[in-house]
């Protein structure tokens, strides 16, 4: 009992510490989802958290999460194909499809398309369809 009693006595401040060390950890890949394939186009559908796009090293572990996933799902795909990262599931898909056609007239689809990725030439481009977050990078 005296140990429930000692951490009663603890300061407010400890408690919002811990609580911001364990959540504000870095993004790490198993954060990435694979929703879809697209046999047809060579692209992957993936749902991760906004964190894991916006931490550099997290992304690269990110994209070879996913790569290892193609290899293992995809094998024919070889180094051809691309990735689009979504915020959630129900945003998965290309804009002119019928399931996510309210989505894209909310403006809910692309607020959550947060990257496209080639894996042939390892370029990315954040937020494509925010004129203002819109980055490119190379990852290595």
């Amino acid at each position: 009992m005296r140990v429930f009693e000692n951490a009663s006595r603890q300061p407010p401040n400890r408690l919002l510490f811990l609580l911001l060390l364990w959540f504000g950890q870095p993004a790490c890949a198993a954060d990435a989802d694979i929703q879809r394939f697209d046999d047809k186009n060579l692209r992957v559908f993936v749902v991760v958290s906004p964190a894991s796009v916006e931490d550099h090293a997290a992304l690269i572990e990110l994209m070879q999460d996913i790569a290892a996933g193609i290899a293992k799902d995809r094998p024919t795909w070889a180094a051809g194909w691309s990735a689009s990262l979504f915020a959630a599931p129900h945003l998965v898909g290309y804009k002119d499809e019928a399931h996510v056609a309210k989505y894209v007239a909310s403006g809910e689809w692309e607020e959550g398309y947060l990257a496209e990725y080639s894996h042939k030439t390892r370029s990315i481009v954040l937020y494509p369809l925010n004129p203002q977050l819109r980055r490119e990078s190379v990852l290595q």
